[in-house]
């Protein structure tokens, strides 16, 4: 180095050791360069995690309620499913619906299955479904009012096919229904 640089240096010692800092940490940047972009990534993830975290415990703060509440629900799931073996009680439903909808069973069979076509019916893997096939007579009005409160009664249940026939020498408002249908139950 010629004396007029080293003169240089030592007249302005600040700025030349600011160019060297700037040098190492560009030379450093150089070499570190792929080190930041996975660093960066790692803190995206880090960060996601953390709101993750946040979200979940703002969340729970009523989890033993809500668990609760469930209970509650299944329970009441739970009393309006029919019992496969409880074949009298689940009959007398039906006998029971005869008495207050004057309507006439003329047919009552439980299947060992589902009722409809098994292309149809979907699956249910929860609960065990209970297939019935009856006839019912009586007054349009009244069978009607039967079927709806066959669908919307305490049981869950869903009427797979449904036949209204008037029969030949009835009165001219009296008809006959062949219904098919399901009933949820528990596993047996």
């Amino acid at each position: 180095m010629s004396a007029v640089a080293i003169n240089r240096i030592k007249e302005y010692p600040l700025a030349v050791c600011a160019f060297l800092i700037v040098v190492a940490a560009g030379v450093l940047l150089f070499l570190r360069a792929d080190r930041v972009t996975l660093l960066e990534a790692e803190l995206s993830t880090a960060r996601t995690t953390i709101n993750r975290m946040e979200a979940n415990l703002r969340e729970s703060a009523d989890l033993e309620e809500d668990k609760e509440r469930l209970l509650r629900l299944r329970d009441q799931i739970d009393s309006r499913l029919m019992a496969r073996e409880e074949v009298a009680f689940n009959l007398d439903y039906f006998y029971r619906l005869e008495a207050t909808h004057t309507v006439r069973i003329e047919n009552l069979r439980p299947l060992g299955g589902r009722a409809g076509p098994s292309d149809v019916v979907p699956p249910v893997d929860l609960f065990d479904v209970l297939g019935f096939d009856l006839t019912v007579r009586g007054e349009f009005a009244n069978v009607n009012e039967f079927i709806r409160t066959l669908e919307s009664d305490h049981y869950f249940g869903r009427v797979e096919s449904l036949s209204i026939t008037r029969p030949a020498g009835a009165g001219s408002n009296t008809v006959t229904a062949q219904i098919a249908l399901n009933l949820l139950g528990r596993k047996p």
